[in-house]
């Protein structure tokens, strides 16, 4: 069924950006805000940075999203959650997506220049893999892991513009943050498991689908937490640093609720993931300042 939004209205736009679903957005800005709050001089730079990389963020998940519907587009209406999407349901076209994905990379482009030379290529690289991600779940049961090594960047560029190095502190929350996207986004690819193995689309939640699942994303949380509580308190050497076990027992808290086979209990799970970053930011900066 068509949608009875054409062309690119206001509406459509909202929708293809996913604006209207603002949990993406925000999990992509906060590995870009540890290190921003990790690495900061000033206040005036930590408020400088904080909008200059939220504004990218939301700008740079619509983009991906675009490309993502694009490649998807003819997968996205065989699923019950996507079939709506307006460039699956023939809402907008092809060309007029291409269009305002135009726009969206020129104004990421723009904001990228911004930065130094170091981050500058590390982003530019960073988006061979966005175009990549889409195409993952085609051919590999490990689409989440390219997801989470694409979506979490951010931590790399903002600790690399602020030192014109990469420092092992900026590593490790790279490294922390995959564990946590491959843990949230799992969970979240159960709300599609039936219709993408009837359609032939390869996800990790289909590969630990007859496993214990809940030791897994335990195994995967509890590495997120380690690594945000190393790189903390190696740069603050502030007890502060040890409220991350609050985060991790809200994240354990989390799993023994969880049942990957209720909808509705994933979409919470997923719903759920910024308050986590969001805590643990603010953990990061109260070890900073105090």
């Amino acid at each position: 069924m068509l949608s009875q939004h054409k062309g690119l209205s206001k509406h459509n736009i909202w929708t293809l950006l996913r604006l209207d679903k603002p949990t993406g957005f925000l999990l992509l800005f906060f590995p870009c805000l540890y290190s921003i709050i990790l690495f900061y001089s000033t206040p005036l730079d930590l408020v400088y940075y904080i909008i200059f990389y939220f504004t990218g963020s939301v700008i740079m998940r619509g983009a991906g999203c675009i490309i993502n519907d694009i490649l998807d587009r003819d997968l996205d209406i065989k699923v019950a959650r996507t079939a709506s999407r307006p460039i699956a349901s023939g809402a907008v076209s092809v060309n007029q997506a291409l269009g305002l994905l135009s726009i969206l990379l020129l104004t990421g482009l723009f904001l990228l220049t911004r930065l130094n030379t170091y981050a500058i290529h590390i982003g530019l690289l960073s988006f061979v893999g966005v175009c990549l991600y889409p195409l993952a779940k085609r051919y590999s049961y490990f689409p989440q892991v390219v997801l989470a090594c694409i979506f979490n960047i951010g931590s790399i560029i903002a600790a690399a513009n602020f030192l014109e190095y990469i420092p092992i502190e900026a590593f490790l929350i790279y490294i922390g943050c995959i564990f946590w996207t491959i843990g949230y986004d799992t969970v979240y690819g159960f709300m599609d498991i039936n219709d993408d193995k009837k359609i032939g689309i390869k996800s990790l939640s289909i590969k630990l689908e007859d496993q214990n699942f809940k030791l897994y994303l335990t195994f995967f949380y509890s590495l997120f937490v380690l690594c945000l509580f190393i790189s903390c308190i190696a740069i603050t050497q502030n007890y502060a640093s040890y409220l991350f076990l609050i985060v991790w027992g809200m994240l354990i808290n989390e799993v023994f609720e969880l049942d990957v086979f209720v909808v509705s209990k994933c979409q919470t799970h997923f719903n759920k993931a910024p308050q986590i970053g969001m805590i643990s930011a603010f953990v990061m900066l109260l070890s900073r300042i105090l």
